[in-house]
């Protein structure tokens, strides 16, 4: 094999080698950018697709997209807040029937059934009285 050959494959590998950087490092310099569902798309399984996974589950509930937490990020520790929230809505509305029946295990259920109760004792004392 001549010099220049030599040199030239030496160059080549050279360069294949320094340009491929281990999927791990990329994902973190990724991670670093913030550039999280493009990470999620390339490394799906690396741990730090997780952490990824919690920063945009972090976004969408900042956003009070609460719903598109629970389709998208259903394991996310926001999902339980996001169900949470979501309970508090509707208890605010006053659908504390929807509340028990939808987030029985919310914070505000069971202030949910209490309002149902009271809410059918002045039903049934506005029925006695009329």
């Amino acid at each position: 094999m001549s010099r220049v050959c030599r040199i030239s494959l030496t160059a080549l590998v050279m360069l294949l080698f320094l340009g491929c950087e281990a999927p791990e490092k990329k994902a973190q310099r990724m991670f670093q950018e913030g550039k999280y569902t493009e990470l999620i798309a390339l490394y799906p399984d690396l741990p730090i697709a997780d952490q990824a996974r919690e920063k945009l589950a972090e976004s969408l509930f900042a956003q009070g997209s609460y719903r598109e937490i629970l389709e998208t990020y259903p394991n996310s520790p926001f999902a339980l807040q996001a169900k949470n929230q979501l309970a508090q809505e509707l208890f605010n509305q006053g659908k504390f029937a929807q509340v028990l029946a939808e987030y029985p295990h919310a914070p505000c259920a069971s202030l949910a059934k209490e309002s149902l109760a009271m809410n059918h004792l002045e039903d049934a004392s506005r029925q006695k009285d009329a």
